[in-house]
């Protein structure tokens, strides 16, 4: 049985937080970025509180054009939460972040191709934004089964 990251996160942050601090040294500040599934910013929401028990301050923004492929998706996109819902919802979401690539730029007609570009583009851009920080986290949601 496979159990879910943000189980895994919760799990470590409770019982070993001490441990990891001897062999992580990283930069006072990191961001991390998540596609706007709910159960991507929930499970980053637990790694960005196993960072904090280490004494690292993370910020999660959600960036569209880190979702899969769109060609699963030929009857529309799904509704997703905005940034302003989830921190409502008490997952701390900057508000202030500008997506890369945002909702309005979807493409429902998508090739396996343009999801490759995509990803590409937004990995980069987000790499060249962040790069005199000295690290940047990028938190894929993926999954090979389906929920």
């Amino acid at each position: 049985m496979k159990s879910e990251l943000s189980l895994d996160a919760k799990y470590q942050r409770q019982t070993t937080p001490t441990t990891h601090t001897v062999c992580a040294k990283i930069d006072d500040f990191c961001n991390l970025f998540v596609r706007d599934f709910f159960r991507c910013v929930t499970e980053v929401q637990e790694f960005r509180l196993l960072l904090t028990g280490l004494g690292v301050e993370c910020e999660v923004s959600l960036e569209p054009g880190l979702f899969e492929w769109l060609g699963w998706y030929l009857a529309g996109v799904p509704r997703f939460m905005t940034p302003q819902e989830f921190h409502d919802a008490g997952l701390p979401i900057c508000l202030t972040y500008s997506p890369i690539w945002p909702l309005s730029r979807y493409n429902i007609q998508e090739t396996t191709e343009q999801f490759y570009d995509r990803c590409y583009q937004v990995t980069r851009e987000i790499l060249k934004k962040h790069e005199s920080e000295g690290l940047c986290f990028l938190r894929l949601c993926c999954r090979a089964d389906t929920h």
